[in-house]
């Protein structure tokens, strides 16, 4: 077939069909006949399995990720995602995927254009780890769209990912009297975010969404609501296993209770942050760490750990001290509670009284000299 531009003749193919969805007849435009003849081997396959989709051939990346968020991001069970899960899909989308394939049909991307992809962001100072995981979303993408029948291949899983190692000190953690001696040679918010999370178990990012309404200092016990990550605060769903009440034991209700006098007034109000800047403002997980955790631990001579260690020192606690499995999962928020409590039966106040107990008692010992760190 000829067609006419501005008195200049092209040349082109059409592959005519009828849409099953709406019964209409359909016409697309191809300048080759080698595209053409591609397409129509496509479609019609497509047609006779079933499989069909009309906006497939047209649609952009942008779209594609707006039904990706309207249908949950997709989760692989029945259970909904994450928040923290679904923040590190929205980093990877809106800092990677968008800015590069956001105009580009789906169909249209190749391995190669992915893989091209990759090495540009390796290139240009992107670290393997935010790499890997903007590769991961984009796989999620595509099995999302080969689910609609939108396309029949997936491009990413042509392409490796970057291997990203475990850093060592994410194995390793505190143990009870290096603990100790941590608490006592830290200050001021330092001091009080790491007996927090030694004394609770709570994720960085739990701390410094902590609001004051939620810690009840005369009942001893913190209300898990959500958390502040990746520059926002995200409340959890209430089915979500993050939401959660943990105990306090007395010395970290002390410790809160004089924290809590010593703030300004407009910065103890129900809705203040606990744990907060000098204006009142969230605190970055990854500054503190750089900026006091870190230095904290270098200062006093300690293991170069990570902060999420606290937590794992906190369960090798209440593990070791005979807590029942259904108490620490509870008060760890760990996703499959509702599986263990089946296992090991319901929770009792006295439970979680003596989960916080134990606690105390590991903080009530003396440094031990030779310290040594722990490997379990």
């Amino acid at each position: 077939m000829t067609r006419k531009v501005r008195s200049k003749a092209y040349e082109y193919h059409a592959v005519r069909f009828t849409d099953p969805g709406t019964g209409k007849e359909k016409l697309r435009y191809f300048r080759s006949k080698k595209d053409a003849d591609k397409a129509r081997t496509e479609i019609e396959t497509r047609l006779d399995g079933g499989t069909y989709s009309g906006d497939s051939h047209k649609l952009t990346m942008r779209e594609l990720v707006k039904r990706f968020r309207e249908a949950g991001y997709f989760p692989k069970g029945e259970e909904p995602l994450r928040s923290t899960t679904i923040a590190d899909y929205e980093t990877a989308l809106k800092e990677r995927v968008l800015p590069r394939w956001g105009a580009t049909r789906v169909v249209e991307i190749r391995a190669s254009m992915v893989e091209a992809w990759r090495n540009e962001m390796l290139e240009e100072g992107a670290g393997k780890s935010p790499v890997r995981k903007a590769l991961i979303v984009m796989g999620r993408l595509y099995r999302f769209a080969k689910r609609d029948h939108i396309v029949t291949h997936d491009p990413t899983v042509d392409v490796g990912k970057p291997t990203v190692r475990a850093r060592k000190d994410a194995d390793e953690r505190l143990t009870p009297e290096q603990l100790v001696e941590l608490f006592a040679a830290v200050k001021g918010r330092t001091r009080v975010t790491v007996r927090i999370g030694a004394s609770t178990g709570m994720r960085e990012g739990e701390i410094f969404g902590l609001r004051w309404k939620d810690v009840d200092l005369e009942a001893r016990a913190i209300q898990v609501r959500g958390q502040y990550t990746h520059g926002e605060f995200v409340e959890f769903p209430k089915t979500d296993a993050g939401v959660r009440r943990v105990p306090i034991e007395p010395e970290l209700a002390r410790v809160l209770t004089e924290w809590k006098l010593a703030q300004k007034p407009e910065h103890k109000q129900p809705d203040s942050l606990v744990v907060c800047t000098s204006t009142g403002g969230p605190i970055s997980a990854s500054n503190f760490r750089l900026r006091e955790f870190y230095p904290a631990l270098k200062a006093t001579g300690l293991p170069r750990v990570v902060f999420h260690s606290l937590r794992h020192t906190y369960k090798t606690i209440l593990v070791s001290s005979d807590t029942p499995p259904a108490v620490v999962h509870t008060i760890l928020g760990h996703a499959n509670f509702a599986t263990t409590l089946k296992l090991y039966g319901g929770i009792t106040s006295e439970a979680l009284e003596n989960a916080g107990g134990k606690i105390a008692e590991a903080f009530n010992k003396k440094p031990d000299k030779n310290r040594t760190n722990g490997s379990t």
